[in-house]
This record gives structure tokens, sequence and C-alpha cells, in this order.
């Protein structure tokens, strides 16, 4: 059963902070978090989700390169392409090309329209309204579906401060979130994003994925990583 592959994909909003450039202004003691997107700017980015082998369910991986191009901007909201696939799963393809998706999004990261639906948070956590200062938490909410059934993603994400990894300055945020609807998942990450251009540098979520398999709950772990190119 490949559900918890697909519950990586459907977690990659809550995961990917914000995968549109995004405006870090100190204010006072407090720092605002907003998209700001440049016509024209595309931003790639490789997501690996995979699952140990557990019972009768053997060790799935999948990877998926998606991206995003910003096709305009018009007051706060932006016109994006979005890219998804082709997927592999254990290293062979699962379609021929990628799936494309236009959409709204303002610049909170919240979708305000998309031609696809069910896609919940898919490019980004919806950032918070006021501006936050290092230690506070915001929460996270997505709404999305996976293999036709509904799923309530909800957590929190936590300013943990500014940090040097591979040269590069970066905004830490510690993730915690669960689930409920077809399967229940509770799990924790991190996420890193570019202090100067808001881009996402790296994230990663370890989960516990609870589901119904004849009768019986199975819980399995469940990985995701999604990487910037």
């Amino acid at each position: 059963m490949r559900i918890g592959i697909w519950l990586g994909l459907a977690c990659i909003g809550c995961v990917a902070s914000a995968t549109a450039g995004a405006q870090v202004t100190k204010q006072g003691d407090a720092y605002q978090f907003r998209l700001k997107f440049k016509k024209g700017a595309k931003y790639s980015y490789l997501l690996s989700s995979s699952s140990p082998a557990t019972g009768t369910t053997p060790a799935q991986k999948m990877e998926v390169p998606f991206s995003y191009l910003a096709l305009g901007t018009k007051g706060d909201e932006t016109q994006v392409k979005i890219s998804v696939g082709p997927s592999a799963f254990n290293g062979k393809p699962n379609a021929p090309k990628p799936t494309i998706i236009n959409a709204t999004m303002d610049d909170r990261g919240k979708l305000v329209k998309s031609s696809q639906e069910g896609l919940g948070n898919l490019t980004g956590v919806i950032l918070p309204e006021k501006a936050i200062k290092i230690g506070e938490e915001f929460p996270i909410k997505s709404d999305t579906s996976v293999q036709g059934g509904a799923l309530e993603i909800r957590g929190s994400y936590k300013f943990v401060g500014f940090k040097t990894m591979s040269g590069r300055k970066v905004v830490q945020f510690d993730v915690r979130q669960n689930s409920i609807g077809i399967v229940s998942t509770s799990g924790s990450g991190k996420t890193f994003i570019d202090a100067a251009d808001g881009q996402l540098v790296l994230a990663t979520i370890n989960q516990n994925v609870t589901i119904q398999e004849n009768g019986k709950s199975v819980t399995m772990k469940n990985s995701v990583t999604i990487i910037r190119k």
C-alpha cells in the first residue's frame, strides 16, 4: 500500500515553509514573513518520501521533482504554474509527464484558487499574519485529500532563529504536526529558508502513519525530505 508515500506528498505544505521568496522584515524584536515573487522566476525542488517495510507492506520510496513558476503579481496575489513529477516509485517511473497546476497564491502562502481540487497548502505553509519573535510559534492548517479520502493536517511552526548552513544564512523553523481523516499521523521536523531571498533550502519531517489494513490498525514510519535543486 502506497498511502504512506502519498501522505508525504500531501504534507508538502506543512514541510515546505515558503517555496516562493519570503521577505523577512525585522519589526522591533520580532520578524514579519511575507512572500515576494519575481515574475518569471522558477524554483525547483526534489521531494523524497520513504517508508520501511512493515508487516506485509514492503519498503517504499518515492521521489517527486516539483517546481513553481511565477507568472505575475497583482496586489498581494500571484499567479503561479506548478509542475509536479513525473514521480518514481521504488526507482520505477510512475507517469510519462509532469502534472501542471495553475494556481493563485497570496503573500502569506494561502492558495486563493487552484485548477486542482484537494491541493491543500501544497505550495507552502500559510505564514503568520503578524510579526513573531524568536521562540514563538504559529499554527499550520491544511485540508487536503489522499487517495480520495479527506485529510486534515494540523500543527505548529516554532521560529527557532538564524543559523549558517553551507555558508548561507538561513531561518530555522521546528515543525510539529498531526492529521486526522482517512489516516492518522503524528510527526516533527525542521524547515530552513534562505534569509536573503526566503527560498526553501531544506525541509525534513519524520512521522508515524496509522492505517487500517484488513480490519487491523497498522502503524508505519514515513520520512519526507525536500531539498532545493
